[in-house]
C-alpha cells in the first residue's frame, strides 16, 4: 500500500519510513559492517543501524561502542541500562534506523542479569538510576552525622557490584613501560600482586577523613537554567567517612621505590 503512494504525496519522514520498511537485512550482511569503510551497522532487537556517523561522537567512547560494530547492542545495553530510556531510544537511535532484520532469523535472548547479584541497598538512599545503582543521601540525614554512616553513602556505578571471592582476590599493581592510551598499544611490568591479607596485615595503619562528591552533584539546580545530560543528582551525592588501611603503602611491598606507579587493578 505504502509503496504505491507518490513519494510527492508524502512527508519526508513518510518518505524515509517507507524507505526503511522496505529494506531488510540478515544478520551476516550486518556482519559485513564494521568499518568507517563499509559502513557501521548494528542491531537492536529487531532493527538494523547504521551508526557511522554517530561513533565518533558517542558519549562514552569510540573504542567502546565499536566493540557492538558489525552486530547486536542488545547485550550492552544490558550492563549500561542507562540506555534504555525511551529518550535515547527515540532521539538518538531511532533516526539512524536504516532498515529490519529478516523475520527468518533466529530470535536471540539475553537471559541473565547482570545485576542479579547486586547487594541489597538501605531503602532511605534516593535512588536515581536502579541498574546500574545510583543513589544519593537523604537530604533530610546529610547533617545528622559530620561522618556518613556506610549504609548512606552516596552510590555511583557504571557497572554491576563485581562478586568477590576474599581468597583469589588479588590487588595488581603495574608501571607503564611504553605506548599511550590514544594508540591502544599501551604496556606494562608488574610491580606488585597483593592478597587482602597482605593489604590487611603487611603495612602500617593509617586513616584519612575525606569527603567525597560526585561529579553532577546539584545536577538538578542546573535544569532550571538549561538542559544539561546525566543523572538528575539533587545535593546528596556528597558524603563524608575515615578511610583505612591501604594509601599507597604498598609501593613497599614491590621493593621497587624508583618505580612509578601508574595504574592498580
Amino acid at each position: 500500500m505504502l509503496s504505491m503512494l507518490l513519494p510527492g504525496s508524502l512527508t519526508s519522514t513518510q518518505q524515509v519510513m517507507c524507505a526503511k520498511q522496505e529494506q531488510f537485512f540478515s544478520r551476516a550482511d550486518v556482519a559485513k559492517h564494521k568499518t568507517p569503510e563499509d559502513g557501521i551497522w548494528v542491531t537492536y532487537k529487531d532493527g538494523v543501524y547504521d551508526i557511522t556517523d554517530f561513533v565518533q561522537s558517542h558519549p562514552g567512547g569510540a573504542k567502546r561502542i565499536m566493540m557492538a560494530a558489525g552486530g547486536r547492542i542488545d547485550p550492552f545495553w544490558q550492563l549500561y541500562q542507562q540506555h534504555l530510556d525511551t529518550k535515547v531510544i527515540d532521539d538518538v537511535l531511532t533516526p539512524m534506523r536504516i532498515g529490519t532484520l529478516n523475520p527468518d532469523e533466529p530470535k536471540i535472548k539475553d537471559d541473565d542479569d547482570p545485576f542479579a547479584n547486586d547487594p541489597t541497598r538501605h531503602p532511605a538512599l534516593v535512588v536515581r538510576q536502579a541498574k546500574p545503582f545510583n543513589a544519593e543521601t537523604p537530604i533530610e540525614l546529610l547533617n545528622d552525622s559530620y561522618l556518613t554512616p556506610n549504609d548512606l553513602w552516596y552510590t555511583r556505578h557504571h557497572h554491576p557490584v563485581p562478586v568477590v571471592d576474599p581468597k583469589e582476590f588479588r590487588l595488581s599493581a603495574k608501571t607503564q613501560t611504553s605506548g599511550s592510551f590514544l594508540t591502544s598499544d599501551m604496556k606494562f611490568d608488574d610491580v606488585a600482586s597483593l592478597t587482602l591479607d597482605d593489604i590487611q596485615q603487611k603495612f602500617p595503619k593509617h586513616q584519612v577523613t575525606a569527603t567525597m562528591q560526585c561529579g553532577g552533584n546539584r545536577r538538578a539546580g542546573h535544569n532550571s537554567l538549561s538542559k544539561t545530560e546525566g543523572l538528575h543528582w539533587s545535593i546528596g551525592a556528597i558524603s563524608t567517612a575515615k578511610f583505612g588501611e591501604l594509601l599507597f603503602f604498598f609501593l613497599q611491598f614491590s621493593f621497587s621505590p624508583s618505580l612509578s606507579l601508574t595504574h592498580t587493578h
